[in-house]
């Protein structure tokens, strides 16, 4: 399938006024890559998203299934056109029943909540389990998400680890964490620690923090592993990174107390004051503990650190 930020694929030996002769002539294959060439500004053309629409349009008219998808979100974004979610819904619509599965994803997204359409579960779950079904792991991810939290569906914790599983095995982090979940603590599916780490671990390696966060409270309590405080505290400090704020609140705590990492008050200080200001009532209070045992040039130079922090 040919999405609006793929590989542009460019005719030989041919110019854009060729390009441009054989779309006047109604060629839906031209008129769909001067849409690209316009929209990425590519082929010897300037970006010029509205002029990139156009030829979407036109292409999308002849039924060219990518240029409806590009078109689609092209009016969800605003991209070159006047931002409009019932007409993206509508193009989006018309790719999907031609089979294409970012639109089905992307619609199934509006359905669920009901922008420029109104809401329906039933119609979401459809066209997510349609883009499932075709390898999209966002959709099956979705379809856990919605049954494990009772979205529109009722709670069914076991379909939800079925479609964790199957967006997991494509290697979405989200669903690797969900379902390390589950089977950490047998909801759904019979309790599994080994594998719950593993799905865990894997997920961590990709940089999810809710994954990294899980494995340093598993490393820190010694729940299913042996305890290991070092360990523990280099997983909180991965997630405190990418700004899970219960990590850095953790994090405070141990170089608070020198467990996991050498004792460093100040540095306490800068992750209590990043935590704070993500409106965490119990980092600012640690915060305000902290500030009795340092300088006022050691709260000053905290206070620097946090305010030039960024998440990674």
């Amino acid at each position: 399938m040919r999405i609006l930020f793929a590989l542009l694929i460019f005719f030989s030996q041919q110019s854009v006024d060729e390009l441009t002769k054989a779309a006047n002539e109604g060629d839906a294959t031209a008129q769909f890559t001067l849409g690209m060439m316009y929209s990425r500004g590519e082929g010897g053309v300037s970006v010029d998203l509205a002029k990139g629409a156009e030829w979407f349009m036109k292409a999308a008219l002849q039924g060219d299934v990518d240029a409806q998808m590009n078109l689609g979100m092209m009016y969800e974004r605003g991209d070159g056109v006047t931002r409009n979610l019932r007409t993206a819904a509508e193009w989006y619509a018309k790719a999907a029943d031609q089979g294409h599965v970012y639109a089905q994803y992307n619609l199934g997204t509006m359905y669920q909540t009901g922008q420029g359409v109104e809401k329906s579960v039933s119609r979401a779950v459809e066209l997510y389990t349609r883009a499932a079904e075709q390898g999209e792991s966002r959709a099956s991810l979705r379809l856990g998400m919605m049954y494990a939290d009772g979205d529109g569906v009722p709670v069914d914790l076991p379909k939800a680890a079925e479609w964790y599983t199957k967006s997991a095995d494509l290697r979405h982090p989200e669903a690797e964490t969900r379902l390390a979940e589950l089977y950490f603590y047998g909801d759904g599916v019979s309790r599994d620690t080994a594998k719950a780490l593993a799905l865990f671990t894997r997920a961590a390696d990709n940089g999810h923090p809710d994954a990294q966060f899980n494995l340093g409270v598993i490393y820190f309590t010694g729940d299913t592993v042996s305890k290991d405080a070092v360990k523990a505290a280099e997983f909180f400090a991965k997630a405190a990174d990418r700004g899970k704020v219960a990590a850095q609140l953790n994090l405070a705590y141990m170089y608070q107390a020198g467990e996991g990492v050498p004792k460093d008050l100040l540095q306490a200080y800068v992750w209590a004051d990043i935590a704070a200001a993500a409106g965490n009532a119990d980092a600012a209070k640690l915060r305000s503990t902290l500030e009795r045992s340092l300088t006022s040039e050691q709260v000053s130079e905290g206070r620097r650190k946090s305010h030039e922090w960024q998440p990674k």
